[in-house]
């Protein structure tokens, strides 16, 4: 194994140095066909973000791709480009049934419609978020949220919500938030991790690696109704300065 990619809600693919490996573990049973579509684009030199079935991937020259199994039948779809554009630079899991994507431009897009009953994101196309040509990076929070920071630094959040809920919605589900708590942060690792708590809400935990090996944390409560999240401070984690990665799952 060469590394581990982004975690999807089914399973978490990884990179192999031997491709004839992946296919021979699908043909005996020992390997989810998504697994190993993430598996091949991953060793094939692409950047990955996993969703709950489906993969959208961007090849080294600019291309968008998509595989997975889609929610109408549950069809493995073999790995097929969206487009002919070959200007997408980068790509991170929003929500099961969703992504957002960076141009080259500096343009932001986000793809799928933030609904697990829509029959999969070869079914919808990219669209556009905004005017804005100043977006320069994105990194995946806990499903269903993703963050994004423009070339000043600012950060962003872009999370799921409720059609009829009466929070602005840049896209149908969709709600953008500013965060000034990851201003000017850059994550080498981030990780979040979400728990229900009786009479609280959910409460997301955040951990990140920054590039200078330093941990840090905070937490969110989420009131679970039209009111916005709770954002607790970020503060480091103990007195080490060679943190490499962070990874968490639900309820640890």
């Amino acid at each position: 194994w060469m590394a581990m990619l982004n975690r999807s809600f089914y399973a978490s693919p990884a990179v192999k140095h031997d491709l004839a490996s992946i296919e021979r573990a699908v043909a005996e049973g020992r390997l989810p066909a998504v697994a190993a579509a993430q598996q091949l684009l991953a060793s094939a030199g692409f950047a990955v973000a996993p969703g709950l079935s489906e993969t959208v991937a961007i090849q080294a020259d600019g291309s968008l791709w998509l595989c997975g199994v889609s929610r109408a039948g549950g069809n493995y779809t073999p790995v097929a480009r969206i487009g002919s554009e070959a200007n997408w630079s980068q790509v991170s899991r929003q929500h099961a049934r969703a992504a957002m994507l960076l141009k080259a431009d500096g343009t932001l897009w986000h793809w799928g419609t933030n609904d697990n009953r829509s029959p999969g994101l070869g079914a919808t196309a990219p669209v556009q978020i905004g005017s804005s040509a100043d977006w320069a990076r994105l990194t995946s929070g806990s499903w269903p949220r993703c963050y994004a920071w423009n070339r000043e630094g600012r950060c962003w959040l872009f999370r799921s919500v409720s059609r009829s809920m009466s929070v602005p919605q840049v896209a149908p589900g969709l709600a953008q938030e500013r965060l000034p708590l990851f201003d000017g942060i850059t994550w080498t690792s981030y990780s979040e991790v979400d728990l229900y708590r009786f009479r609280v809400g959910m409460v997301t935990y955040h951990f990140g690696v920054r590039p200078d090996g330093t941990l840090w944390g905070s937490r969110t409560t989420h009131p679970g109704d039209d009111s916005a999240p709770v954002y607790g401070p970020l503060r480091r984690i103990g007195d080490a300065a060679s943190w490499v990665s962070v990874s968490g799952q639900y309820g640890s």
